[in-house]
């Protein structure tokens, strides 16, 4: 019975240093393979977005992915740009279709008024307006990252889905976004 004993403890003695090798060999295999990953999740969930908002997108994603620290919180993010780009994509497709049908009629009054927008704020007026569903789809973006990045005592504390007006929609998204910055 001694020896039976002994020869279980060297065989699980052997397993354990087998198994540690093996994580540590399985570890370090999957921490190689995680930049590719990533790259590869980001540019399929691109390739769902019209062409026209591809190039933007790619490099809003790789420069919310350089600010994210560690290897898992990248590979989550990443990941999760699947659904998010899928939605984006529906939201994007529909914006520019109603887009096209209505831009030729406001085309040139669009034109006139807006070339100095940049240089002005937005006015209490424009804070009001609905929300578009470009604007939608960046707050819904945001709200998953802040859903990724944060647990729930460190998250702004409001709801996507209440989010009505231009206004609202700024003040989250800034909120958010100086969150990730900080």
């Amino acid at each position: 019975m001694g020896i039976f004993l002994i020869g279980v403890s060297l065989v699980a003695f052997a397993w354990g240093i087998l198994k540690a090798a093996l994580s540590r060999q399985l570890g370090e295999e999957l921490r190689a393979w995680l930049p590719w990953v990533v790259e590869r999740s980001i540019a399929l969930a691109v390739k769902r977005l019209p062409v026209d908002q591809q190039d933007r997108y790619t490099e809003e994603w790789h420069s919310h992915l350089e600010e994210i620290p560690g290897e898992i919180g990248k590979l989550l993010f990443a990941l999760g740009l699947f659904p998010a780009g899928l939605r984006m994509s529906r939201t994007l497709h529909r914006a520019s279709e109603h887009s096209s049908r209505h831009a030729r009629r406001f085309r040139s009054h669009r034109v006139a008024s807006r070339t100095d927008a940049k240089d002005r704020p937005s006015t209490a007026a424009q804070l009001r307006q609905p929300i578009n569903n470009l604007l939608r789809a960046q707050v819904l973006h945001a709200a998953m990252l802040e859903e990724k990045m944060y647990p729930l005592d460190q998250r702004t504390g409001i709801d996507p889905a209440r989010i009505q007006t231009e206004g609202e929609a700024a003040a989250y998204l800034q909120s958010v976004y100086a969150k990730m910055h900080s």
